[in-house]
């Protein structure tokens, strides 16, 4: 973990800045292709809508690689506004507009894949009399709120002026760690519930990180 604006992180201002730096020549090739930002957004939302889907269907394996696919198109989207100067505010607000409603897909997914058929290769630890698999459901559901309400937590920071970009799971974070355990989860039955337990933690702490470094920047609350 790493520091980042004074709060903790998992990835580090240094590594964003690398990986922004070394994806440029694609980027590049990209908007040569015709493809501007605002396209590789929709592109993205599409392909999330997709894994989604396929999450739904109990299909865990593929539901992760399409994730991963998904994410790609987050990350190129700004590299390309970037290198076409075409950055601008309703950029900025699609973007992150489209992947609230991506992520969210994505959760809604995992929920209907977990109560279908494929709920018999769930095994995790059970609680209030549900089985594994609602379990890990309702992790999923509490996940959604949790990430829902740490970019909640951004938006109002900007809203009042001040910067709220810091903590242990932003999107990037979240995505990735969704991706590993439906990924993981047909060759350990635990892998998804322990994702989801995973994001759930993380997805708390970061919200009171923000509250707390807004707070500080904000002087208190009198």
């Amino acid at each position: 973990m790493t520091q980042r604006q004074g709060e903790w992180s998992l990835v580090g201002d240094g590594t964003r800045q690398r990986v922004r730096e070394s994806i440029v020549p694609l980027a590049r090739a990209i908007s040569a292709a015709g493809l501007s930002a605002d396209a590789l957004t929709v592109g993205g939302f599409l392909v999330s809508l997709a894994a989604a889907l396929v999450a739904a269907s109990g299909a865990w394996l593929a539901a992760g690689v399409v994730v991963v696919v998904g994410s790609l198109f987050d990350l190129f989207d700004g590299a390309v506004a970037r290198v076409r100067g075409s950055v601008s505010p309703f950029g900025g607000f699609l973007d992150s507009t489209f992947d609230r409603l991506a992520e969210a897909a994505v959760y809604v997914g995992l929920v209907v894949g977990l109560l279908g058929p494929a709920a018999g290769a769930i095994s995790f630890p059970t609680a209030f009399g549900l089985d594994p698999a609602e379990t890990v459901a309702v992790l999923a559901a509490i996940a959604l709120a949790g990430s829902l309400m740490v970019s909640y937590t951004r938006a109002r920071a900007q809203g009042i002026g001040l910067d709220a970009a810091v903590g242990v799971a932003p999107r990037p974070e979240r995505i990735a760690i969704v991706a590993v355990g439906l990924i993981l989860q047909p060759f350990a039955s635990w892998a998804l519930g322990a994702a989801l337990s995973f994001i759930v933690v993380l997805t708390f702490v970061t919200i009171a990180q923000r509250v707390r470094h807004v707070r500080r920047l904000a002087g208190g609350s009198g």
